[in-house]
């Protein structure tokens, strides 16, 4: 038979991470990369990101496999706003 602990502040402070994570970081996260209003730093974020993914796919040669499919899901999803 194992024993069994107390209870520690680490353990309810591993718990308090884990539900801001679960839940509190993941609603941010999925307003981030959606087409959600968002304002402040997180428009800054959406933007750099957005130009990131134009750079790197600027990269890989026109008409390439993955190129050509995340180009079409760029359009789709611009057209969508």
């Amino acid at each position: 038979m194992m024993a069994t602990r107390s209870p520690t502040s680490y353990d309810a402070q591993r718990d308090q991470l884990a539900t801001y994570f679960d839940s509190t970081a993941r609603k941010a996260w999925i307003d981030l990369t959606s087409d959600a209003k968002v304002s402040g730093i997180r428009a800054t974020v959406r933007a750099g990101r957005d130009e990131m993914r134009a750079t790197l796919l600027s990269w890989l040669p026109h008409g390439s496999a993955p190129h050509s499919c995340v180009r079409r899901g760029l359009r789709h999803r611009r057209a969508q706003h």
